[in-house]
Order: structure tokens, then sequence, then C-alpha cells
């Protein structure tokens, strides 16, 4: 009876649309600007939600090419209850490091195994490239690199360090190019001509694009986290559990009023005008001005023994993934506030790194050990989920 219901309402509201449309009153518009016909409200798990997009019918809890809503293409992944999934985009030998967009690539520091002298092993690390639609990898910098070392990228080059030495290598591969010498490089951020590099002394240079003699900012031994937009840097003080402006040119430093960055965290992210940072109790932000109190965005209790971290900023939404060894949630959540959003869930994994573009979010995944004496292995990789 019910069904016999439904298709008589359904043919009901297609007399009405053709007589709509014969009188050249227009369709009713769903989303992407095409005509609609729902034949299921809701989203439920396993329930049909259809629409027109592009003059086709689509499933939007299951089409990849259309999910959630018309032309929302999950870029390689599946469409599940209308919610993009994340996918596997590369595997790695071990653990993937640290991660950068730029262009139509993906750059990522891959750590591996390497015998030393009398058969011992240690962890090495190497720069590779990859299509962010995935594909083949292609190995940039061979040799060792940094373990773990920031990665910065722009329009020709990809900057990196080995050793002692800032080096920049081109994006399409050749050889390596030393830039200055430089301490353990925490942070890189790129201007139009140089390189801020922040190292674990708490210093922070400026190093020519072209190379030379880097110039001192600032050289302050007790920070340890750093952040970086176009009109200023700013550093975390773990001594005194303070986040400071510092201005690019350098000179005196400049407390951000009211900032309590006490915590286990030495993590800080900024954008054009906002400034997030972690604490043992969630994540804050405050203007990158100053002048307010800092803002709870998320909270938590010591005792949840959760992480959070990495995080990730785009023009819209801070990103982070959040949870205990066993079960990760990939969070998301407005700059602008409101409810916080679950993108994805993973089993369990230990987050390297994270990045985002106009159109995905990528994670770095490192190397897990479980079982007995740790001998059951899961290599790390990177996943790709559509925004």
């Amino acid at each position: 009876m019910i069904r016999s219901v439904r298709l008589v309402r359904f043919g009901l509201f297609a007399m009405l649309v053709g007589v709509a449309v014969a009188f050249g009153v227009p369709e009713p518009q769903g989303c992407g600007g095409e005509a609609v016909v729902e034949e299921a409200v809701g989203q439920t798990e396993g329930q049909a939600v259809t629409a027109r997009c592009s003059g086709q019918r689509r499933d939007l809890s299951s089409d990849a090419s259309h999910c959630g809503t018309c032309n929302h293409s999950c870029l390689g992944g599946t469409c599940k209850s209308g919610q993009c999934q994340p996918f596997l985009l590369t595997n790695a030998n071990t653990s993937v490091l640290r991660l950068a967009v730029e262009g139509n690539d993906l750059y990522f520091v891959e750590s591996y195994a390497a015998t030393g002298r009398w058969g011992a092993t240690r962890e090495q690390s190497r720069l590779k490239r990859i299509s962010r639609s995935g594909g083949a990898v292609t190995t940039l910098v061979s040799d060792p690199v940094w373990p773990a070392p920031p990665l910065a990228v722009d329009a020709s080059y990809v900057y990196f360090q080995a050793g002692d030495q800032l080096n920049r290598v081109p994006r399409a591969g050749g050889a390596v190019s030393p830039l200055a010498s430089v301490g353990r490089v925490m942070d890189l951020f790129l201007t139009s001509t140089g390189i801020y590099v922040a190292d674990d002394q708490g210093s922070i240079t400026l190093v020519s694009k072209s190379g030379g003699n880097p110039t001192t900012i600032v050289n302050r031994h007790a920070y340890r986290g750093y952040a970086y937009h176009g009109t200023a840097l700013f550093a975390k003080d773990s001594y005194n559990h303070q986040i400071l402006s510092i201005p690019l040119t350098g000179g005196a430093e400049s407390l951000l009023t009211g900032v309590n960055a006490d915590g286990r965290s030495s993590l800080i992210w900024a954008n054009s005008n906002q400034l997030f940072w972690t604490t043992n109790d969630g994540i804050y932000w405050m203007p990158t001005t100053g002048g307010q109190a800092p803002v709870q965005v998320y909270g938590y209790q010591e005792t949840d023994s959760r992480s959070i971290y990495p995080l990730a900023l785009d023009a819209n939404y801070l990103y982070w993934i959040e949870g205990s060894f066993s079960t990760n949630k990939l969070m998301r959540k407005s700059l602008s506030g409101g409810a916080k959003t679950v993108l994805a869930s993973f089993d369990r994994g230990i987050w390297q790194d994270m990045q985002v573009d106009s159109t995905a979010i990528y994670l770095a995944q490192g190397e897990e050990h479980h079982g007995d004496f740790g001998l059951d292995i899961r290599p790390g990789a990177i996943w790709k989920l559509a925004k």
C-alpha cells in the first residue's frame, strides 16, 4: 500500500512537472542548478537519494561523481551515504613523514631502513614526488635527507634540509643545490625571494633563494613552535608559555595579549588574520594582531587519552585528527564557528602531517608496529580525501 501511494504521488508530481514545462513554468531547481526529483528523503546508510545531475538521474548516496550533491566528485575515492571516503594514494616503504602540495603534484619525505656498518640498520629519508591524482612515484633526492625535514615548494623548486645544509632541487628533478648552512630545521616559510628558516635552537634566519649567508631575524633558545603569514612570524616560548609576534625584518617581539600557550604541544598555525595552537585541553585561536582573549575551538580532557595532530588550514576551515591510538577521526570546523564535522574515521594510525589544497585533504601516515615484539607491521602511506 505504501509503495502504491508513493508511486501515485510520484506520477502526479511528474504530470505536474510536465504541465509546468508545457506552460513555460521553470522546473524546481536542486544541486548544481539541475532539476531534482527526489525518490527518497534522508541519507541514512543504504537509502538511495536520487537527483537529476546534468540531465541524468544520479544516486547521490553512492555516485562518486555526484556524492551528496550534483557534481561533487570524490576525486578517485568512493561515495558512501553521500560522503566521500578516504583512499590510498600510495604506500611507503616505512613511514611518510612530511608533505607539501604545489601545482598538480604532491611532494613527500619517506623514511626507510638503511644498512650500515656491520649489518646495523638506521633510518634514513628520501624526497619523492607523486601526482595529486596518484600514479607513479618519482624519487627526487635518493641520498639521505635529514630525518623528517620540513618541505617548502614554490613554482620552480623544492626546499629541504640534508645534513647541515638547506638545499633546493627542481620540482621536475635534477641537481641538488646547497643554499646555506643551517641548524636542525623545524619549519620553512617561503617569501617571493627568500626562505625563513626556524631551527630547534630558537633561531629564525632569512636565506635568499639564490643562496648566501643567512640573516638572523631572532635567536631565543626558548622558542620551539613557529608559524608565518605574509606580515609576521610567530613563535611559541616554551619556557614562559607564551606566543609572540616577530617582525619579518627582526626587532623586538610582541606578546599577543592574553595568550596562555601552556601544554605539551609546540605547534602553531596561522592564516592572514587568525592564529591557532594546541594545549593540554584543546585547540585555541585568536587574531594574529592580538587584543582578544583566546577562544577555544575544540576542547577535551587530559584523561581522554586523545591527541590532536596534525592540523591544517584553508580559507574557510580548520582540519585536524583527534582520537586515541586505536580510533582516529578526521575533523573539520568552519573558521567562522559552528559545530565540528566528522569527515572520515580510521581504525588506527600514526599521523605525521596533513596538507590541503582547493579540492582535497592529504594525510601522511607513519609506520606502525603491533603484536608480540612489534612484529605486526603496517607500512606508512599517503591518504587522500575529497573535500
